[in-house]
């Protein structure tokens, strides 16, 4: 593994870490970590990891105001992450990589579905415990977080120890994204995987004129919105690179060998 750094639209240094294969297919894979979390949550460490076990250059990368990247969280929107995350597609090209799969944990799934519209080197899009409804402050606050809102546009909240903010701009960023329609009109593989025991998000399948030709749907029974049981995350790992083999976008097992 490689600690590396590259700079996103603004010029902040964004943290990666990146797994070189030891038999380079010249296939890339940027992985995108949930909203609060870090590229070192073992759900990305682990697929990292396997993606290079299968000949995949893997770089898994801190957003902005996460991690060890540089930026404020209270910055954060939807086309800042999908900015910052075609600004790791290019890091990767520069590193030799031909094409790139992206895969996205949670909110890490949104940026990775629109980030994949945006750029034609992406070859898939794996989503895991992702969502296709509307990030509105009527479904993503609730109590004090709510109230603050409404009254100053400003949303304090504490997640994984860190005390943040969200604002205003966050959400009418995000109500720019149709997801279903994105999703519907992307014209790439997709892999769209659901934690069937998650405490966060409903799960949720895409159905009806969002489900485009070439999606595959996987669900991890009893497993919760970060697969921290380790079971889980094999299930997760497996089904992941089997897709990949399915889907033409990884050599087999057996090719790697040779």
């Amino acid at each position: 593994m490689e600690q590396v750094r590259f700079e996103n639209h603004l010029g902040e240094k964004l943290s990666g870490t990146l797994h070189a294969p030891a038999r380079f297919s010249g296939r890339g894979a940027v992985l995108c970590h949930c909203f609060t979390c870090s590229r070192n949550i073992r759900l990305l460490s682990d697929l990292a990891s396997a993606l290079a076990e299968a000949g995949y250059m893997a770089l898994r990368f801190d957003f902005s105001g996460n991690g060890a990247s540089e930026g404020a969280f209270t910055d954060s929107t939807c086309t800042k992450q999908v900015l910052e995350t075609g600004a790791a597609l290019a890091y990767l090209k520069a590193r030799g990589a031909r094409g790139a799969v992206l895969l996205g944990h949670s909110l890490g799934g949104v940026a990775a579905l629109i980030a994949a519209s945006r750029n034609p080197e992406v070859t898939g899009l794996v989503t895991v415990a992702s969502r296709l409804s509307a990030l509105t402050p009527g479904r993503f606050l609730a109590g004090d977080a709510r109230a603050a809102f409404d009254e100053l546009g400003l949303a304090p909240f504490v997640s994984r120890g860190r005390e943040l903010t969200l604002t205003r701009e966050f959400f009418e960023d995000a109500e720019r994204y149709d997801l279903r329609r994105i999703l519907a009109e992307l014209g790439r593989t997709v892999l769209w995987v659901t934690a069937g025991a998650d405490e966060i998000l409903q799960p949720q399948f895409p159905e009806g004129s969002a489900a485009p030709p070439g999606l595959s749907l996987f669900t991890i029974p009893g497993a919760d919105h970060m697969l921290s049981a380790p079971e889980h995350r094999a299930a997760l790992v497996g089904r992941v690179i089997e897709w990949l083999e399915q889907t033409g976008q990884a050599d087999s097992a057996e090719a790697l060998l040779t």
